[in-house]
């Protein structure tokens, strides 16, 4: 009888230790858990920020336009074409840049800024190649944006009754011809060239 009880109490003391071993080895697995989640969310949050200020931050290889030279090349149409109208702030600057590289309007003023707040007139692609080839320059006298569309389009070979696609890639040369047309059209000079009729701002 003796002999049975410690053989009994070491039975019990092997029996505490193999529980809290088991509870130890809960224990680490739940810490291991909790650190690898810790580690994917960290991983995740960095993989989320980084890649889109890559994407933002990588140059851009769709456009082969020299910005030395613009007008060797078209006016890309997706720069300017958008399915919403413009903001009247944004037609309202648009119009001041305008005026102030000496292109006005034969309309009235309510009647151009309508056009120019239209994606799909023809009247917004034409000005912001009008802006486009002139840059730092301006006419030296004025011109009107409705006779360098009619001219534009005359020039081009296109229907004059018929609005230009809103897709029309604006081939600034022949825009360069269209703006001498509205120029002699206004003044009796007759000019030859682009050239003879810009001056710096």
């Amino acid at each position: 009888m003796t002999n049975k009880q410690p053989e009994q109490a070491k039975a019990n003391t092997d029996a505490g230790e193999s529980v809290k071993q088991k509870g130890l080895s809960k224990e680490a697995w739940a810490a291991v858990s909790a650190i690898a989640v810790a580690l994917i969310s960290g991983a995740v949050a960095i993989i989320t920020t980084i890649i889109p200020k890559l994407q933002i931050d990588q140059p851009s290889t769709g456009s082969s336009r020299n910005p030395e030279n613009p007008s060797s090349q078209t006016l890309d149409p997706s720069s300017s074409a958008s399915s919403r109208p413009l903001p009247p702030s944004a037609t309202q600057a648009l119009l001041a840049a305008l005026k102030a590289a000496n292109i006005h309007y034969s309309v009235s003023e309510a009647q151009i800024l309508s056009w120019l707040g239209n994606p799909g007139a023809e009247y917004l692609q034409v000005a912001q190649g009008c802006l486009t080839l002139l840059n730092q320059q301006r006419l030296k006298n004025r011109a009107d944006l409705d006779v360098i569309v009619y001219g534009y389009k005359k020039v081009s070979g296109l229907p004059v009754e018929e609005s230009l696609p809103l897709n029309h890639a604006v081939n600034l040369e022949k825009l360069k011809s269209a703006i001498v047309i509205a120029y002699n059209d206004r003044h009796s000079p007759s000019a030859q060239s682009f050239a003879e009729i810009v001056e710096p701002k």
